[in-house]
This record gives C-alpha cells, sequence and structure tokens, in this order.
C-alpha cells in the first residue's frame, strides 16, 4: 500500500509534468524548456535501487535490518520493496529530494549489498511527458 506522503507528491508531480507539456507546446525556445526542466529536477526524485547481497546471502542484511530499522536519514523516504524468489536482490524505490541523503543510506548498507541506482518517474509521468499526436 502506498503512503499517503507519496500519492500527494505523486499528483504534484503529474500536475507539473502536464504544465511543461503545455509549456513546451507553446514555447519556440529551447532555453525556455530546457530552464523549466532543470527546475522540474529540483523537486522530490523517485529512485529505484537495485541491492545486489553480497555473496548472495540476504541473512546478514536482514540481521541488521532487525536491529536498526531501514537506516533512511530524515528526508529519505521508503516507497515499497520486492525481493527476488531466490532471496539475491532486492527492488526497492525510495524518495527525496537530495541525492546527498541516498548516499548516505547506501553507505550504511554498502558493507552488505552492492547498489544499482535509477532516477524513475511514474507510468503516469511518463504518460503526461509524451504529448499525444
Amino acid at each position: 500500500m502506498r503512503s499517503p506522503f507519496y500519492d500527494a507528491r505523486a499528483t504534484e508531480a503529474v500536475t507539473l509534468v502536464g504544465r511543461m507539456v503545455e509549456f513546451r507546446r507553446e514555447t519556440t525556445e529551447p532555453n525556455d524548456a530546457t530552464r523549466l526542466m532543470s527546475f522540474i529536477w529540483e523537486l522530490t526524485v523517485l529512485f529505484m535501487i537495485i541491492e545486489h547481497f553480497k555473496d548472495g546471502d540476504p541473512r546478514p542484511v536482514y540481521d541488521r535490518f532487525r536491529a536498526g530499522g531501514r537506516l533512511a536519514p530524515d528526508g529519505l523516504h521508503y516507497i515499497n520493496s520486492w525481493v527476488t524468489t531466490d532471496l539475491t536482490r532486492c527492488y526497492q524505490v525510495m524518495e527525496c529530494d537530495d541525492r546527498a541523503l541516498l548516499d548516505q543510506w547506501i553507505a550504511a548498507w554498502q558493507d552488505l549489498t552492492d547498489f544499482d541506482v535509477h532516477p524513475v518517474i511514474t507510468s503516469a509521468e511518463a504518460a503526461a511527458r509524451v504529448p499525444p499526436t
């Protein structure tokens, strides 16, 4: 189940992306669109994190999690996660407005897992970014 925080931010993001699409249709100056894109990127970003448990062993990760929780700094929000059935990888969505917060969280776990980090958008945001033909 998604958090109310996530739903509010997702609605905000879709609204802003919709405005961006309208703005891009109206402007003939590429720099105007670039400035707007820069503004959008300053907002909260969703990250898909793929955790590869070292040696394929989830036990140390879950032991630390049970002992200390997620170890996320204030401002980094957990959205949801999924673990492969062989328990070797975790796909996790986190949200923050400062990549340094994500890096701080990664530093707390990097002895137990390797990370791939990808900024992502929701399907609704993607659809809003692609104007109809």
